[in-house]
């Protein structure tokens, strides 16, 4: 990917008809989605700092930063940032960000929806709520106007926030989160999708404490004949 985007600036440096903004944009959006996908193996700062000395130099620091989970979501993020550039300045609108579109009638460039999902997970896994919360709510929105109503990735982007919901402890809301995000997720990919069966174990974990067990149950075993279909009876999530 580096060696891609590297290629389409130099190309997009010369002087021809045409640039390679959208390309240089792909490369900086998937860069941030492998960071991220790379943090999710580390560990973070604070468990590293308890068992490593950290003296050195500040480029040995800097090394050890990188390396750490959160060094890692820092520069996905970076990316992030970099592929939402290139994305507008293919039409013209590179002082146009998520914050501006909020307010606006017409998305500026398709990517802006899955740029705010992949900005979501990434403020999701350092701890920024509040920052998450509206990057899910908002990648919704952009995706929404990209798709339709009801798409596949507004579906995943709902999930992820009712997750988030329940981790700060809001279960009315998670529940409404999941809700929505199974209903497009059982009409767009079929009612035993592995997809549908996550969210199912997800709403029958919220019901199980309201407490409704009988609705509970009913799910959990939904959940679970989906999950044996997919994986066979040895699957880890069947396990779950």
């Amino acid at each position: 990917l580096n060696d891609a985007t590297s290629i389409l600036q130099r190309l997009s440096n010369k002087k021809t008809a045409r640039t390679f903004n959208n390309e240089i944009g792909h490369c900086y959006f998937y860069s941030g989605f492998v960071h991220y996908k790379r943090s999710l193996t580390m560990i973070s700062a604070t468990k590293r700092k308890s068992s490593e000395n950290l003296h050195g130099s500040s480029a040995q620091m800097k090394m050890k930063e990188l390396k750490c989970r959160e060094g890692e979501l820092h520069h996905a993020s970076s990316f992030v940032d970099d592929s939402l550039n290139s994305y507008l300045a293919e039409n013209g609108s590179v002082d146009v960000g998520l914050e501006e579109v909020e307010v606006g009638q017409k998305v500026q460039h398709p990517m802006q929806g899955h740029i705010a999902h992949l900005s979501a997970w990434i403020h999701d896994a350092l701890g920024s709520v509040t920052q998450a919360q509206w990057n899910y709510k908002t990648a919704v929105r952009l995706l929404n106007k990209v798709y339709s109503p009801q798409n596949i990735y507004s579906a995943s982007a709902m999930h992820s926030l009712g997750n988030l919901y329940t981790r700060i402890g809001s279960p009315s809301e998670a529940l409404k989160c999941f809700e929505d995000s199974l209903v497009c997720r059982a009409k767009i990919l079929g009612s035993d999708h592995a997809a549908v069966a996550d969210t199912l174990f997800e709403i029958a974990a919220i019901i199980g404490n309201v407490p409704d067990y009988h609705k509970a149950t009913a799910m959990y075993t939904h959940c679970l004949k989906i999950r044996i279909m997919c994986e066979g009876n040895d699957g880890e999530n069947v396990a779950n």
